[in-house]
Order: C-alpha cells, then sequence, then structure tokens
C-alpha cells in the first residue's frame, strides 16, 4: 500500500518550508547523509541540513496522518536513538519536528509530546502550514 495524499500534502509543505529556511532536504533517506549523524531503527521522513559557517543544523521530521499518544510515544523512543556528533567552534542546532493534519492536536494532549517535537499544524487541503508550535525546553 503506497502513502496516502495526505502524507504527501504534508511533506511537501513541510519540505518548502525548511528549503525556505535554507535547508537541503531529503526526502526518506535509507542512510544518515552526514558522517556526524547516525541512527539506528529509525528513519525520518524528512531530514534537513544546513552547514552554514560557523553553525550547523539538523532538523528530522514525522508527518503523522493520525496521531495517537501511543504511536507518538514508540516514535519518541526511537528518535532518542538517533546521534549527533558536534564538533568543537561550531554552533549547534538539533530539531525534532512532528508535522499533523490541523484539527488532530487535541488527540496529543496531555501526552508530553512537546518535551521533545516541536509541533506543525498542516492545512491538508491548501498544503499550507498553519502554527509553528515550539518544543518545550527543559
Amino acid at each position: 500500500m503506497g502513502e496516502s495524499r495526505l502524507h504527501v500534502v504534508m511533506k511537501e509543505a513541510v519540505c518548502r518550508r525548511l528549503r525556505a529556511e535554507g535547508f537541503h532536504v531529503l526526502v526518506e533517506p535509507a542512510e544518515p547523509p552526514l558522517p556526524s549523524v547516525a541512527w539506528n531503527s529509525f528513519r525520518p521522513d524528512l531530514m534537513g541540513f544546513n552547514e552554514a559557517s560557523g553553525s550547523a543544523s539538523v532538523a528530522l521530521v514525522e508527518c503523522e496522518t493520525n496521531p495517537s499518544p501511543r504511536r507518538l510515544q514508540a516514535k519518541s523512543r526511537k528518535v532518542k536513538e538517533f546521534r549527533y556528533q558536534a564538533t568543537l567552534h561550531r554552533r549547534h542546532s538539533l530539531r525534532f519536528i512532528l508535522a499533523i493534519p490541523h484539527g488532530r492536536l487535541n488527540r496529543l494532549v496531555g501526552s508530553g509530546f512537546r518535551d521533545t517535537w516541536e509541533t506543525w499544524l498542516i492545512d491538508a487541503q491548501e498544503g499550507a502550514i498553519l502554527s509553528l508550535i515550539p518544543k518545550i525546553e527543559a
């Protein structure tokens, strides 16, 4: 079974936004594209990276068309296996982004997902990002 139209629309919307932020974006990368990145059982829907002078940014994106606390807890455990080797004399940023359809955020309330995930709400009809909700900083 192929991916749903909604999943494709969500990936396209996030991809456009990350590219506008200066990221080079890979769709469902089979292998980590950078020597500083490693994962085992986790493969993101999208991976963006931006290595400008003096800084390096990585964004890992999961597009969840039918979010539930149980599914998100499983994904959160997997992203904790993700490894990023920082280097000296560079600023680093690592972002875990959860893209979900607008109107489905209420399914995740109280699940603690904002400790790990930045959340982007996507308009499924227009393919536009309606809201960017930051993760809760510790």
